[in-house]
């Protein structure tokens, strides 16, 4: 009980960091219904043209979009899910060569979201026949479902497959990558958190000074009891 008192600036560390170590070690094992994927923000050549799809921007970072899933793989178009353009061009995103767009959608949708990016000269072959062409970082994103859930039978026997393919409610993030692999959004997370280790830091020779003297009379009660 009294070398559980004398606690050392090592031991009080290591009661804080050996949680958070274990935290970060599991956290990439939680399944959420989430999906992210990473791309650089590289030079490509393009015409002026505004195409009707949604447009995400350094103003205008997320959208709330309904998709109509499908059953399977097999039925995966350039026409299903639905078409993004990524504006990267803002002076103010100039500085970021790597962003992220993250896919979130309610658990009680069992489906699976898959993104891929694509240059402008991959989207439409037509875009490269109106000149004049002008270097751009504009990406376009295709995000299509799949849906991976199974139905409750009908008690009449009615098919309800059309349950599978109701339109799946997605909010769509666009975030430029600090140093490459944090999301901007994170930033006020981690100056919370470091904040908090800092004044730990601060409060540590404290606290340790304090519990130490906790323990004075029991120490000095052992000794003499030893002595008797």
């Amino acid at each position: 009980m009294i070398g559980t008192l004398n606690l050392c600036p090592r031991s009080l560390l290591s009661l804080v960091s050996v949680p958070l170590l274990l935290l970060l070690l599991l956290a990439p094992c939680a399944q959420g219904n989430t999906e992210i994927i990473n791309f650089m923000a590289t030079l490509a050549e393009s015409p002026d043209i505004v195409l009707p799809w949604t447009q995400l921007n350094i103003t205008n970072r997320e959208a709330s979009l309904n998709i109509t899933p499908v059953l399977n793989s097999t039925e995966v178009w350039p026409q299903s899910g639905i078409w993004l353009t990524l504006d990267l061009d803002d002076p103010n995103w100039s500085s970021y060569n790597k962003f992220t767009l993250r896919a979130s959608w309610p658990a009680s949708h069992p489906c699976d979201i898959y993104i891929r990016t694509f240059d402008p000269q991959h989207v439409a072959s037509q875009l490269l026949r109106n000149r004049p062409l002008h270097p751009t970082r504009r990406k376009y994103a295709h995000i299509h479902v799949i849906n991976t859930g199974i139905p409750t039978p009908s008690s009449i026997g009615e098919d309800m497959t059309w349950l599978r393919r109701e339109p799946v409610p997605v909010t769509l993030i666009l975030e430029p990558l600090l140093l490459g692999v944090v999301p901007q959004s994170v930033v006020p997370v981690i100056t919370l958190l470091s904040g908090a280790v800092a004044m730990m830091i601060m409060i540590m020779p404290t606290a340790v000074g304090y519990y130490n003297t906790i323990t004075i009379p029991f120490k000095q009660g052992l000794l003499r009891r030893k002595q008797e």
